[in-house]
């Protein structure tokens, strides 16, 4: 029984860690993004991703607490809109 308590542990333990690397690179390709646009964007404090049938997927974006923008992947291209700054 004991045995199966640790391999639960083990696991639960590993899916966390991919689960933070996985984000970690997901806020580097936004902030890729932006960055190739011409803004500046230190720390990314919020997303919010909506994927639609006809427009593809959104991004909402959140940087540095302040600056809102709207990320659009669409057909392998990326589309950077200022929300407010």
């Amino acid at each position: 029984m004991n045995k199966i308590i640790y391999l639960c542990m083990f696991l639960a333990s590993i899916s966390a860690a991919i689960a933070d690397d996985a984000s970690a690179s997901e806020t580097e390709k936004i902030q890729f993004a932006i960055r190739n646009a011409g803004y500046e964007c230190e720390q990314v404090s919020g997303t919010k991703t909506e994927t639609t049938w006809f427009d593809g997927t959104t991004t909402n974006v959140i940087c540095d607490k302040v600056y809102r923008f709207l990320i659009r992947y669409e057909r392998g291209g990326v589309t950077v809109e200022v929300i407010s700054l």
